[in-house]
């Protein structure tokens, strides 16, 4: 497969939305006029381009950041969006053959496309989803890989949903989807249905080696969409109130590396701890807290005790 648009391009879709669910089919498709492009960055971490431009009246910004010590290319995307029966989409092509995944909560799956049921569906609440060839849903990332190499992007700041172009080679992430006129009763919806306004979206395309096990995308996601957070403590003329926290587990250690931590929160005189796997792998959990542990037991999402896994403890260490 080899795309026809670049990485990042955006791609106005006009559509019949007289159809039902208003998905009907596409009369017409433009790219943006990017009329202005220049360097605003120049740095040892990162260069910054950022380049203007339109597609029909909709005026458009883009910020495009390389960074020298990973294979990532950032997207920040603004778009003053003047209302369209249509969508606005940023272009991922794919340039070699490969296998399509998806984020799901706490997981991924594969994307086999050509056996989706595309349109009405009996017996499937209408298969409103599904009403658009080539439409999926994904979390926050989907990841093209031929086992050799791949392709991800991570949504930051977006919507979940997608449009896998076989044909082109390319698969669309839908920013924005709106209409201008209804009939009916959804003419009396407020304005909001035609999106006008500015909107603003940050993405991330990861060039990475081997699968999206291998290139470890599923922790790169968490930490591009929840990134680190600098808290300074308080301090009197200069002195901190209490000694620096120690560089290793100063709070809380988790092993191995594809386990994250989803929660930990004090519940009366209980602590609730979270984490998960994120590449199907079967491992064994350890987990060091800064205070000695007096008994650990598995509980289901509710609370209630389960028999399985099997908890040791060992002082400060959970097994």
């Amino acid at each position: 497969l080899k795309g026809e648009e670049g990485f990042g391009t955006l791609k106005l879709f006009r559509v019949d939305v007289s159809a039902p669910l208003h998905m009907g089919e596409i009369l017409e498709t433009k790219k943006t006029d990017w009329e202005e492009v220049k360097q605003i960055e120049d740095g040892p971490l990162r260069q910054s381009f950022l380049r203007k431009g339109k597609v029909n009246s909709h005026r458009i910004e883009q910020t495009v950041r390389l960074y020298s010590n990973e294979q990532r290319i950032e997207l920040d995307t603004i778009i003053n969006w003047q209302g369209e029966d249509g969508f606005i989409a940023l272009c991922i092509p794919l340039p070699f053959e490969g296998e399509l995944i998806g984020s799901t909560p706490f997981g991924v799956e594969g994307k086999e496309l050509s056996q989706e049921l595309y349109g009405l569906v009996e017996g499937s609440s209408a298969n409103i989803e599904r009403w658009r060839r080539g439409a999926f849903f994904a979390k926050s990332f989907i990841d093209w890989s031929n086992g050799k190499r791949g392709i991800a992007y991570i949504s930051q700041e977006g919507d979940r949903y997608y449009i896998f172009d076989e044909a082109n080679g390319s698969i669309y992430h839908i920013l924005i989807n709106s209409i201008l006129n209804c009939e009916g009763w959804e003419k009396d919806i407020n304005y909001q249905w035609k999106g006008i306004g500015m909107h603003c979206f940050k993405g991330s395309l990861i060039f990475h080696k081997g699968n999206w096990k291998e290139g470890k995308i599923y922790e790169r996601d968490m930490l591009l969409r929840y990134p680190l957070e600098v808290i300074y403590g308080d301090t009197i003329e200069g002195k901190a109130l209490s000694p620096s926290l120690p560089p290793l587990c100063s709070f809380l250690s988790l092993s191995p590396d594809n386990l994250l931590l989803s929660t930990f929160y004090r519940e009366g005189k209980y602590f609730q701890l979270r984490f998960f796997e994120t590449k199907g792998e079967e491992v064994e959990a350890k987990v060091e807290l800064p205070f000695v542990i007096e008994e650990a037991v598995p509980v289901d999402f509710l609370g209630n005790t389960l028999k399985e896994p099997e908890v040791e403890v060992e002082g400060n260490t959970l097994y």
